[in-house]
């Protein structure tokens, strides 16, 4: 039996200020479905005091309405694992991590909320610095719009993301230095069918979830997985969805190599739609020729970024809408390290990254739904029917 119509979880960290707006956006949002939602909290904040500030503005802002409200740190999901069996909870650990670790994975809050399970029908993951601008003069929600065409289309749903591009850090720098998006090289074009936005995420439920990968594209690999093996579409949407993060980002070669590696395998596997459907039938990784050609494509634009900056004048910083400031000269030697790492990545590590993947699946399997009713009982905050 089916509780609610839609379970919203949203994905947070160390970001109270940002929250607050997405949470007030959201709330709004969700008054015009007409339908029992639930509302989740995933908190992966390192600081206690954060934890706090994010758990308030949760109660203070969905308590009134009648939601099922689930709240999930650090504490809450110590207590799951201490009442779970040994065996399970160092699986858990060993798949996840713990929460409010300063070692930062994206992957790990959204692997969290997969452990709360409402049992609704859909679900969508909303990233806290994503806002949903709903028209207060109109009924229109951006969530029931994604929701009716989940249904009609039967397809994982996500929005273009206005305001502050969710790309990688080498496409927002070409952004930056070629103005015209006409010319911008194809690497730039969003032109996988699974390439949706991982901030603003729904799709239908599901008893047997899938292990989102540590990586960067860690969604769209997710997505791409998930929607071959169900044989289910994905679909981008046109809404009032922004983005809206707290700060620039940094140029910094960890970051680049940390997205080089999650894009080349992503794009490994979708780049021809015959290699993930061999990849999720019969668990045949792409071979050294399909991967060694997306790695030499990725220097390939390395280079060209590269020789687009040697154009500039390298006493100039670059200021862009997206990066803080940084003189194009450290931002050329960056570009340089980064491709002598690229140019020496050996196919076999890309290969070993499916593997483990696919490895970790099979552990997931085996702990997700017994670790998932330790999880409820320590997360409910209240639970209301309207």
């Amino acid at each position: 039996m089916t509780d609610f119509l839609l379970t919203i979880k949203i994905l947070t960290r160390d970001n109270p200020i940002k929250l607050k707006s997405c949470l007030e956006y959201l709330n709004n949002d969700i008054k015009k479905i007409n339908s029992n939602v639930a509302v989740a909290l995933i908190d992966d904040s390192t600081d206690l005091k954060n934890r706090q500030k994010n758990k308030d503005l949760f109660l203070r802002i969905f308590s009134k309405n009648c939601h099922s409200m689930y709240y999930l740190s650090n504490k809450e999901y110590s207590n799951a694992l201490k009442n779970t069996p040994s065996n399970v909870s160092k699986k858990i650990i060993s798949l996840i991590g713990m929460m409010g670790s300063r070692d930062y994975k994206p992957s790990r809050v959204k692997n969290l909320s997969q452990f709360i399970d409402t049992n609704s029908d859909y679900n969508l993951l909303l990233d806290d610095d994503v806002l949903i601008k709903s028209d207060n003069e109109s009924n229109n929600s951006a969530i029931r719009d994604a929701l009716n065409n989940a249904r009609q289309y039967d397809s994982y749903v996500s929005v273009h993301l206005k305001g502050f591009l969710d790309l990688s850090l080498i496409q927002l720098l070409e952004r930056s230095i070629i103005k015209d998006e006409n010319n911008l090289h194809e690497w730039n074009e969003d032109v996988s069918p699974f390439s949706l936005s991982g901030g603003f995420l729904l799709y239908p439920h599901d008893n047997d979830s899938l292990l989102f990968p540590d990586l960067y594209d860690e969604d769209y690999l997710w997505v791409a997985y998930s929607s071959t093996k169900k044989n289910i579409g994905t679909l981008k949407l046109n809404s009032n969805v922004f983005h809206k993060p707290v700060r620039k980002k940094i140029f910094s070669l960890d970051r680049l190599t940390f997205q080089g590696i999650g894009e080349i395998t992503f794009l490994s596997l979708t780049d021809e739609t015959a290699i993930i459907d061999n990849f999720v039938t019969y668990q045949k990784f792409p071979n050294q020729d399909e991967i060694q050609a997306v790695i030499d494509e990725y220097c390939e634009y390395l280079e060209y970024l590269i020789a687009e900056i040697k154009k500039s004048n390298h006493s100039e910083i670059l200021n862009s809408p997206y990066f803080e400031q940084i003189p194009l000269k450290k931002c050329n030697l960056i570009l340089k390290k980064h491709l002598e790492y690229i140019n020496k990545l050996s196919w076999k590590k890309i290969q070993k990254i499916y593997q483990n993947w696919m490895n970790q699946q099979n552990e997931w399997v085996d702990v997700e739904s017994s670790f998932s009713n330790s999880i409820m009982k320590t997360t409910i905050l209240s639970k209301m029917y309207g």
